[in-house]
């Protein structure tokens, strides 16, 4: 396989990106397969040096010197193209980054990328944050710069779970594979220092008998150095055996020494200044312990490192450093700047034996960081990349309707697929036209088509009238086969737009019943079946004594008039029996029953009790007579609510 790897930093740079893509590249070259490294460069033309090609660069002082190349040039594009690679790996975002998304594009290699560094925590060097407004602007541009270089790619690699968190957090829609960097184990094996080199480093450091705690990296104000200079000054005043060693460079170097120098701590902290990458295992063998306060990183290669070489680990407790370090295992965490003096104590204070226990550990605890591991795992994802790309498609047009796209794509054999997304979702994927998908993406796409229509389905209802969240999610149920997940998805963005808001449907819906002369309780109990529950309707539902007794006087009249062929008696008795089945109080129903004008009733009351009589005498008459007839034709009528008296008297007209 050939394979390029692009990267803003590449040795002589000492860096963790710089030294993991060299070990990448020497390790997938053990496995067969043919590197190319593209980095910055010092000269105004093209450098080629064996499998490096280094590309004309700016040097950025700020970002501790490292150098920015062009992301624009032609001439490298033609030397890519004849080395004819199998695909592109991106270490790095800016310049050489964005060469290989140009490359990748325009000569359709499939390309992966590793986010190494979390530059949010770096957007100090370009924004100051005195800025306030200005700064947190510019602390979003750059999540959406990771963002869109991040779903630019058919793969995202990252080296710790913390770093794949913070990703996904920026909604980036690429798979992301956790792939901790590797690292060349036995250069750190301490039998490859001599006793008479690391007597010479301390006694270049004026280290005697004392217990020594190494920092190495970057001297740079997110990497917190100062939080352990502070922690020494405890350890000066209580006198304890120990001194700190500050392997590095960077912008903070001289603010360091100031530090050092205002709380007189020469005799106990010692700058190394650069040290060749070759010789800084002889400077972790010749300590005694690690010790970092970062919480800016995304793996940790020096904690690593240092653990490789046998030191136990003293780190600030951060999601990163709980990945290799383990409280009491190989090394202690700290906080601030006294847990870092109190972790300091704790490590002097170990006794031999005790001490022997965690160096053990730390060697055994770095096993799984193994270069040509790493080196495999990686490889693993060109392969399953590479496989992906050959059965992608490509967008060649989209189309805008309302709220949907609709994009067509096209794969290497011309087939074409049509496929549907919101607008929304468009946008969060980064799409455009020549955009590629792979076949993971397209189904994603798929399986959510029926939610882009469910959707839009219920905007449409929502446009014309009110919904509460339980009579959507039955409708689009009845229509919909959606999971459970994907109703809630749907549900939860329409509450968020505030189209579906059952707190604003609650306060409608009990005006508009009001209005339809309902009672309390029937409202209560109609909001409860349509999805409202009792504590909101209690919050929302104002009382109001003459609107319910204004709704009961109404519904009273309406009964009144549609309850026919009953006595007097019997249609009061329906009236109030329906008022308290609507729930209205029956105090209530009683006076209102009683102050109704049943004039027009009794009017034809009379009637009534003749027509009801012949009903009763047509129905008894065939089966019984005389005494036994006259009491069935009483007792129907009595049921009937008619008053004795002139039950009595129509008998007796009957007979007569």
């Amino acid at each position: 396989m050939k394979i390029g790897l692009f990267t803003d930093t590449y040795k002589p740079d000492a860096n963790g990106c710089a030294q993991s893509v060299e070990v990448l590249a020497n390790n997938l070259i053990k496995l067969g397969h043919v590197v190319y490294i593209f980095c910055p460069g010092k000269n105004l033309l093209i450098e080629k040096e064996d499998n490096v090609i280094r590309i004309p660069g700016i040097e950025v002082k700020k970002l501790y010197g490292y150098k920015i190349a062009q992301p624009i040039h032609p001439l490298i594009q033609k030397e890519v193209d004849d080395l004819k690679l199998d695909i592109i790996h991106a270490e790095t975002e800016f310049g050489i980054g964005t060469l290989a998304n140009l490359i990748s594009f325009n000569l359709n290699i499939p390309r992966v990328r590793t986010y190494h560094t979390d530059y949010v925590d770096y957007t100090h060097y370009f924004v100051p944050e005195e800025l306030g407004p200005i700064y947190d602007g510019a602390k979003r541009i750059v999540t959406l710069y990771n963002k869109f270089y991040g779903d630019h790619c058919l793969r995202l690699m990252t080296p710790s779970e913390k770093t794949k968190k913070g990703l996904i957090n920026s909604n980036i829609k690429t798979e992301i594979t956790v792939v901790p960097n590797g690292i060349e184990l036995d250069r750190f094996n301490s039998n490859n220092t001599s006793l008479s080199t690391i007597k010479d480093i301390k006694k270049s450091l004026e280290l005697l008998n004392e217990k020594v705690f190494i920092y190495v990296g970057i001297l740079a104000d997110e990497k917190s150095v100062d939080v352990l200079i502070n922690a020494f000054v405890k350890v000066k005043e209580n006198k304890f055996n120990g001194k700190l060693v500050i392997v590095g460079l960077g912008p903070s170097e001289e603010k360091l020494h100031k530090l050092v120098y205002k709380l007189d701590l020469n005799d106990y902290v010692k700058f190394t200044g650069k040290i060749e990458p070759e010789i800084v295992p002889s400077y972790y063998h010749a300590s005694d312990y690690f010790v970092s306060a970062s919480t800016s990183e995304t793996q940790g290669l020096t904690y690593i490192e240092a653990l490789a070489s046998g030191l136990p680990v003293l780190a600030a407790n951060d999601e990163c450093s709980r990945d290799v370090v383990e409280e009491g295992y190989n090394g202690f965490f700290f906080n601030d700047v006294n847990s870092c003096y109190e972790a300091i104590k704790k490590a002097i204070s170990l006794k031999d034996d005790e001490y022997s226990v965690l160096s053990t550990n730390a060697l055994e605890s770095v096993k799984k960081y193994d270069a040509f591991k790493f080196a495999e795992d990686t490889l693993k994802i060109y392969e399953e990349v590479i496989e992906e790309y050959k059965s992608s498609y490509k967008i060649y047009k989209t189309r805008l309707s309302n709220d949907i796209v609709r994009i067509s794509l096209r794969n290497k054999m011309s087939d074409e697929l049509k496929l549907m997304l919101s607008v929304d979702d468009y946008v969060s994927y980064g799409f455009r036209k020549d955009s590629l998908l792979t076949l993971k993406t397209i189904n994603k796409i798929k399986d959510n088509e029926m939610v882009v229509l469910a959707y839009r389905n219920a905007l449409r209802k929502l446009s014309m009238k009110d919904y509460s969240s339980k009579q959507m999610r039955e409708s689009l149920l009845r229509k919909y086969k959606l999971t459970n997940d994907q109703l809630n998805g749907i549900i939860n963005k329409l509450t968020q737009l505030d189209i579906l808001n059952d707190r604003k449907y609650t306060i409608s819906r009990i005006n508009v019943l009001k209005e339809s002369f309902m009672s309390k309780r029937a409202i209560i109990n109609k909001l409860i079946r349509e999805g409202i529950s009792k504590e909101t309707i209690n919050e929302l539902y104002e009382d109001d004594a003459e609107q319910e007794y204004f709704n009961a006087s109404k519904k009273a009249l309406r009964y009144q008039s549609t309850i026919r062929g009953k006595s007097l008696n019997a249609k009061k008795q329906a009236i109030l029996t329906k008022l308290v089945n609507d729930g209205f109080a029956i105090d209530d129903a009683k006076e209102i029953v009683s102050n109704l004008d049943f004039s027009k009733e009794l009017l034809k009351e009379d009637e009534l009790l003749k027509s009801e009589a012949e009903k009763a005498y047509n129905k008894y008459s065939k089966k019984y007579k005389d005494y036994e007839l006259r009491n069935h034709i009483f007792n129907y009528l009595a049921s009937k609510g008619f008053n004795l008296e002139a039950i009595y008297a129509v008998i007796n007209e009957m007979e007569y």
